[in-house]
Parts: structure tokens; sequence; C-alpha cells
């Protein structure tokens, strides 16, 4: 459920943030961009299954939140450039944290994941 104004509990901080970033592919985006500023073709190789239309849709949306930027940069196609905002800045150590916690998770589980540095993340 989207809220206009968050005042009716005391958990109403934890459903504003869980509401501005969720979605299945903005925390891929967050976690992509938490390495660096990306070029939307970069976006769309580095993250498996998102068609560039629902990219285009998430990308919109996290900047209309405030936490990323587009930068069109002169030349022929032009290129566009996506990078967190200072707002989206913010979210590193809590990109961070979502991190150190799902690789945890899913060792617990067997479930095995590839290290950042093999996605050419560093």
């Amino acid at each position: 459920m989207r809220h206009d104004e968050y005042t009716s509990s005391p958990s109403c901080p934890v459903e504003a943030a869980i509401e501005t970033i969720e979605g299945k592919w903005k925390g891929s985006i967050l976690f992509h961009l938490h390495y660096g500023p990306r070029r939307f073709n970069t976006l769309h190789q580095d993250i498996e299954g998102v068609s560039p239309r629902i990219l285009t849709k998430a990308l919109r949306d996290l900047e209309d939140k405030g936490l990323i930027t587009r930068t069109v940069e002169d030349g022929a196609p032009p290129a566009v450039i996506y990078a967190l905002s200072p707002l989206g800045e913010t979210l590193r150590p809590v990109i961070g944290a979502l991190e150190a916690w799902g690789r945890r998770y899913l060792t617990e589980r067997g479930i095995a994941c590839a290290p950042a540095g093999e996605a050419g993340l560093t």
C-alpha cells in the first residue's frame, strides 16, 4: 500500500524506506550504482532479465524520488549516465548492509552467489 503520509504507526519510517526502493529491479540498480556511475546500456547488461522499457521505468522512478541522477553527455549517440544522487549516496551503508546480509543468508542456505568482483564490480 502506498502512503502519502506516514503517521499512523511506529514502523512508518521503515515502511517509507521500503516503499521508496521496493520493486524487482530497483535494488539491483542501486547496487550497481553503489559501485559507481553507469551508462544505460551497461546497467542493462549488468542486470539480467530486465527489459529496456522496465529498466527505463525503474530509473525514472528512482530519479523522481531523488535517489539517482541522470546526465546526458554530448556525443553521437549521446551517452546517458546514471549515478547516485547526494540523497542516494546516503543509502551506501544500507546497500552494503543489505549485500552483506544477503550473502550471509544465501550462504547459510547453501545457495551460491558470485562475489561482486566477479560481476565486474570494484
